[in-house]
């Protein structure tokens, strides 16, 4: 019964986990966020993100990033420009574009693989 309630806890602490990267990583909504993890709410994935912050020393709450930003971070991520374009309603050049021009002014590399 033990390793039983610590796996549910290893996996509270991954979603937990998921739920703070994705949503430093991408901006997506608490709500989009939870859906996707399998959280009854949206306060649910926030709560969760929280305490990994906390616990890991990450800050919180997390600052807001530019699209550009965003879309960086996705690509480092290994996400495809066709997805990130179609999550942003936009053409690839057009996010490629964003992302180079975050990428010069912040002095990261490109491309961001």
């Amino acid at each position: 019964m033990i390793i039983g309630s610590d796996i549910v806890m290893t996996e509270n602490k991954d979603r937990g986990k998921l739920a703070y990267e994705m949503r430093v990583s991408t901006r997506i909504s608490w709500s989009d966020i939870a859906e996707e993890l399998g959280y009854s709410s949206h306060k649910g994935a926030s709560v969760a993100a929280r305490s990994y912050a906390k616990r890991i020393g990450f800050p919180w709450p997390i600052r807001g990033i530019t699209k550009g930003e965003s879309i960086y971070r996705c690509k480092r991520l290994g996400m495809s420009w066709m997805k990130i374009a179609q999550r942003y309603g936009q053409s690839i050049k057009a996010v490629q574009r964003c992302s180079y021009k975050y990428a010069k002014r912040n002095t990261k590399v490109w491309p961001p693989c």
